[in-house]
């Protein structure tokens, strides 16, 4: 049972275009800040959606992408660590299990809005769900590096300081099944235009979970280099004294054949090899 236990998949996937000060094309206000908008009134407005692309760009990647993520799950005096390395493009994701031993060989694949899991010596892969834990409060779909602009639909809600810095709050609405969650509260630095923090919801509106990022890995050389995920914080509100820590390590652009996310040769990918 140790294989299912493993299950992953969506805190790890990307790619885009939007407000970001350096995403290419984008437009800015002079000063990094997303330009706004007017509507028929004249008035100046925001583009949720816009918004939600631009963040996205420190989280994914169009073209190809490989970061080996080690999970840590924090619960009193007990620590569990599991690593693995995601490869992902557009929209799609390979995910191998390096560490510890036993859960070596296992892999995710995400295609077309689905998940699989295999492992060595199953004979076929198994359909897996994004909401399946994984460790802690880490579920398949917080490691897949999935983007929000294609699950979710944004609408801004206001803005506010948090913890003393200037955003935009905007509520995510899920418009695919494959959603992991069915409704997130989302953050976007207005200076940045990156996300900050997400609040998780099910369809009542009640917090499931939270989660903070930080940004201290950058993709790219030179000048189109950017600021991208290197650490993402899970807490419970109702257990605050436990948390789970995804740390995303050395992320860097890689050509990536559409072959390698092929469901007929995921079993292939039981076998980890070096990169």
């Amino acid at each position: 049972m140790a294989g299912y236990k493993i299950v992953i998949a969506c805190c790890i996937c990307l790619g885009f275009f939007t407000l970001n000060p350096w995403a290419k094309g984008q437009a800015d206000d002079g000063n990094g800040a997303p330009a706004a908008g007017e509507n028929g009134d004249g008035e100046n407005s925001i583009d949720a959606e816009a918004l939600v692309r631009g963040a996205d760009l420190s989280r994914s990647s169009e073209a190809g992408l490989q970061v080996e993520v080690r999970i840590v799950n924090h619960d009193g005096e007990k620590r569990d660590a599991l690593v693995y390395r995601v490869r992902t493009k557009s929209g799609m994701a390979l995910i191998q299990g390096l560490a510890p031993s036993t859960h070596r060989g296992e892999v995710i694949l995400l295609r077309g809005g689905r998940m699989f899991y295999a492992k060595p010596g199953l004979s076929r892969p198994i359909s897996i769900s994004s909401r399946q834990r994984l460790m802690g409060r880490a579920v398949n779909g917080d490691i897949a590096l999935t983007r929000f602009a294609d699950d979710y639909q944004a609408s801004l809600e206001g803005e506010e300081s948090l913890d003393g810095i200037p955003a935009y709050r905007l509520l995510l609405q899920a418009k695919t099944p494959s959603a992991t969650y069915e409704r997130v509260r989302y953050w976007i630095a207005k200076d940045s235009g990156l996300g900050i923090r997400a609040d998780f919801l099910n369809a009542r509106g009640v917090t499931l979970k939270t989660a903070t990022y930080e940004y201290d890995n950058r993709l790219g050389h030179g000048s189109s280099a950017h600021p991208f995920l290197s650490r993402m914080i899970i807490r419970d509100p109702r257990n605050p004294s436990a948390y789970t820590v995804l740390t995303y390590g050395s992320p860097k652009a890689v050509p990536l054949d559409p072959s390698l996310f092929s469901l007929e040769g995921l079993l292939d990918h039981t076998a980890v090899r070096e990169p």
